[in-house]
């Protein structure tokens, strides 16, 4: 059963969980524990589904997903590009936050030198990516 089916019954069972509080008291109490608990699982469904989506969202061939396909379009969009960079460019004006001189270096190179950088240069593996993420990572203090 979807999350979209579980959600729908819950629907139902908050409709008949108030159609019983006038006909039948008896009934009302166990059709809204019922349709609560239809409306976690529903809720508990779609956080698995997203969080699955995200994950797989790094993989190229996930991309065939449609779901995962729309997720990435939309962290590829010039307007999310901006917010991101608007949270980094606050991250590093923060005056508490430093930042050792070999990081400083290592993500001037990831951002600017399209030759050196796994970023621009899609021959280098993403795994160059990352280590240099983890490296630059490593290299701030707060």
């Amino acid at each position: 059963m979807t999350a979209r089916e579980v959600l729908a019954l819950a629907w139902v069972a908050f409709g008949l969980a108030l159609a019983a509080s006038e006909l039948r008291k008896d009934l009302a109490v166990p059709l809204l524990i019922g349709a609560i608990a239809l409306l976690g699982l529903a809720l508990s469904a779609f956080i698995r589904r997203t969080l699955l989506v995200e994950d797989a969202a790094v993989d190229r061939d996930a991309c065939a997903l449609d779901a995962v396909r729309r997720y990435a379009a939309r962290l590829a969009t010039c307007e999310r590009r901006r917010d991101d960079a608007d949270s980094i460019r606050r991250l590093l004006a923060r005056p508490e936050l430093a930042i050792a001189p070999v990081s400083a270096v290592a993500l001037d190179r990831l951002l600017l030198r399209p030759e050196e950088s796994a970023l621009y240069n899609e021959e280098l593996p993403p795994e160059c990516v990352r280590s240099r993420l983890v490296q630059i990572e490593a290299g701030f203090r707060a």
